[in-house]
């Protein structure tokens, strides 16, 4: 009888101490990341600092987002499609293209699953393709940027191609 309660009572202490620690924390959750992601490309989206942008076209940097289905209006000229999960997260990567650092990305598998879109082309041109990209303003936020994106990849389930 007093080994029964010995155990139980060892049991409880247990119990309350595993419940009183504290779960580490796995990072952002996506809400969270997507958010980050749309404060950085409202705050430091590099096309402002390209002098070849007509100034007809108007810049407008929003990022929105359904879940893992992000919509990227660049300006009133270009819009961009995509689904986080069909990202591969080992090809984000930044790079230097023109004024602007990029954080890049590529589709799994190349799966042309990137939708560009153009609202004031009277044609609807539009087009799919395997890669996109993110146009920054310096090499720091487009390396935290990348960063981010591949946090929200991950978290949608995206995976490497396959070859």
């Amino acid at each position: 009888m007093m080994r029964a309660w010995y155990i139980l009572s060892t049991c409880g202490i247990l119990v309350l101490l595993l419940s009183a620690c504290e779960k580490p924390s796995d990072g952002p959750d996506l809400n969270e990341t997507i958010t980050w992601m749309q404060r950085a490309l409202a705050e430091h989206n590099g096309q402002r600092i390209d002098n070849t942008i007509s100034s007809e076209v108007k810049i407008i940097a929003k990022l929105t987002a359904d879940h893992c289905k992000l919509s990227y209006e660049l300006s009133d000229y270009d819009v961009v499609g995509f689904d986080l999960a069909d990202i591969d997260p080992n090809s984000i990567k930044t790079e230097k293209i023109g004024n602007a650092v990029w954080a890049t990305f590529k589709n799994r598998d190349y799966h042309h699953s990137t939708h560009y879109t153009h609202p004031k082309d009277p044609t609807g041109f539009k087009y799919d393709g395997d890669t996109g990209g993110f146009s920054l303003d310096s090499q720091e936020v487009a390396t935290s940027f990348s960063k981010a994106l591949s946090r929200a990849v991950r978290l949608c389930g995206g995976k490497p191609s396959t070859f």
